[in-house]
């Protein structure tokens, strides 16, 4: 109880910085933000909020780029969806996408220029998610990286790669369905 008023009743200092209950973010309240690594200035701004986030504890990043990511385990957003925008996941599963989940982020980084560009997309509305959609849309052209879809490319056969070296070192080392009468020959 104590946990879920910290969160709803916000208490704000006469400079009017934010400020939560360490103990109010475990493993199951934190908020994962699932973002693209090989964006640099996505990583960028991952940086300074990692770093903001260093004692608070509150969100959990999940790298898309990772070749162990899998959806099922993060609301079912692909990669493709998490490419074409930024999405947060909440302690209860809600998935929000786009400018909503920046204002979001931009809430629990707590700080008077967070808690503004919060403000700002909370006011904004349709306008903030349009001039967030238009980013979206250019963001890999805009860092000099190939389209979407010669990423998800580049991805299949990376990740179809990882597959067949795994069934070649289970069928190696005996553990897969070869035979062991010397061929090397599989099933």
């Amino acid at each position: 109880m104590a946990c879920f008023r910290a969160l709803s009743l916000l208490r704000r200092t006469p400079s009017q910085h934010v400020y939560f209950s360490k103990r109010c973010f475990n493993d199951q309240k934190r908020i994962r933000i699932l973002y693209d690594s090989e964006c640099k200035l996505c990583e960028h701004e991952i940086n300074i909020l990692k770093k903001r986030d260093a004692t608070s504890n509150r969100f959990q990043f999940v790298d898309i780029c990772d070749d162990s990511y899998n959806s099922q385990d993060h609301a079912n957003i692909s990669y493709e969806e998490a490419m074409k925008s930024m999405h947060i996941i909440q302690s209860d599963g809600t998935a929000l996408k786009g400018a909503a989940a920046f204002e979001v982020i931009y809430k629990y980084s707590g700080g008077p220029l967070f808690g503004t560009l919060s403000k700002l997309i909370s006011m904004g509305g349709n306008y903030a998610e349009a001039i967030y959609s238009f980013w979206a849309d250019k963001r890999l052209a805009i860092t000099g990286r190939p389209g979407l879809e010669e990423l998800m490319q580049l991805r299949q056969q990376r990740l179809h790669k990882l597959e067949q070296a795994k069934l070649n070192n289970s069928s190696e080392d005996g553990t897969g369905s070869c035979r062991i009468d010397g061929t090397r020959s599989c099933k």
